[in-house]
């Protein structure tokens, strides 16, 4: 469900509480359903067609269980959502994870989210940019994830193999080497033992150093179980290839550094890290954003970073301020496609009947 929803009339993502109070202020001669159905359209795949849901209040505790919303349906009652949507829930039940790029920044208790929301409401105040573009970023990114690349298959095994490839110990150069005396630590895994013996069968893939920071993302364990989380949740859909944003996901974290550079409160949360950096949603939505109404020229964008910091700042509640990390899970996302393609070089290694039963002949040889 959309909480909120951007209106054509008042230009800007508004929630049902506030649309109704614009509205009765400059509109109240006209019918609010009909001005809904044609003025208020989806913020990420542009449809029109809504309906307002109201408020559930539940009879025995008169709290409210849902929260008021519009509804995009068709005639038939069906989502009009389009396929690849923030918002889609159609028929065939499709959640897409990218859900996770949107960035509400008007409903949190985090200081650094907070520090964000209110750069975001002085650009808008200060007509830096405005929620028509944060709009427009959103359509970006839809087009862009709409294009069909990759088809995710369930990768654990695949994704924990060619990390084994690159990161097993010594001792398994040539061939594993059972270890009993591992046993008396309390970190040992049998599966992580299981993937050192498989990824003997595979030479090192070289190719990785063709791709800048691929050796690094491969190796991540904490990377390689958000890749392994994304291919279950999107088993048998198609996702698009998110090498296409390399450059721009260089230029948000250069961008995000330097913001953090020249502020002594983001220097304090966060540090000068590519990594917390790039870990920071609402702070690298607004670098996209910065970037996004540049054209993605990196000193266009600190120079407006600048002007914002020093712009007056009055406005507590422009609509709804709502961000997008198109980054976010990327290195993840590379993760995954590269192991997509490297599976295939390996077509007929059966990767679920090879893990079990090497795993049945480890746990005899270990006395499991």
């Amino acid at each position: 469900m959309a909480i909120t929803a951007y209106s054509k009339s008042f230009k800007r993502e508004l929630d049902v509480e506030q649309l109704k109070r614009l509205f009765n202020d400059h509109l109240k001669d006209k019918n609010f359903a009909e001005f809904v159905k044609i003025d208020i359209e989806c913020p990420c795949c542009g449809v029109v067609g809504a309906r307002v849901v109201n408020e559930s209040i539940s009879p025995i505790s008169n709290i409210a269980v849902k929260q008021a919303h519009f509804a995009f349906k068709n005639n038939n009652g069906v989502d009009a959502h389009l396929l690849f949507c923030d918002y889609y829930s159609g028929q065939d039940s499709l959640i897409h994870v990218e859900k996770d790029s949107v960035i509400n920044l008007s409903r949190s208790g985090n200081e650094v989210t907070e520090a964000i929301r209110k750069l975001v409401c002085s650009a808008i105040y200060n007509n830096y940019f405005n929620q028509s573009d944060i709009r427009n970023m959103r359509k970006w990114f839809y087009e862009m994830r709409s294009n069909q690349d990759i088809l995710v298959e369930y990768s654990k095994h695949q994704l924990n193999v060619l990390r084994k490839s690159i990161t097993r110990s010594k001792r398994n150069d040539e061939k594993y080497i059972v270890d009993k005396e591992l046993l008396k630590n309390d970190w040992f895994d049998l599966d992580e033992e299981v993937y050192e013996s498989l990824a003997t069968n595979f030479m090192y893939p070289y190719d990785i150093r063709d791709i800048n920071g691929l050796n690094y993302i491969l190796s991540k364990k904490s990377i390689i179980r958000k890749a392994i989380s994304l291919s279950k949740k999107n088993h048998g859909m198609y996702e698009f290839d998110r090498s296409r944003l390399d450059e721009k996901y260089k230029l948000a974290t250069r961008l995000s550094l330097h913001i953090i550079d020249h502020s002594e409160f983001f220097y304090q949360k966060l540090g000068r890290s590519v990594a917390k950096a790039r870990a920071n949603n609402p702070l690298m939505a607004y670098s996209a954003t910065l970037l996004f109404v540049n054209d993605w020229d990196f000193k266009k964008s600190c120079r407006m970073h600048l002007d914002i910091t020093l712009s007056t700042y009055v406005g507590e509640n422009l609509g709804n301020t709502i961000g997008l990390n198109p980054f976010i899970h990327y290195d993840a996302w590379i993760a995954l496609s590269y192991s997509s393609k490297w599976s295939k070089r390996h077509i007929g290694f059966d990767f679920e009947t090879e893990f079990e039963k090497e795993k049945e002949r480890l746990k005899i040889l270990y006395g499991i």
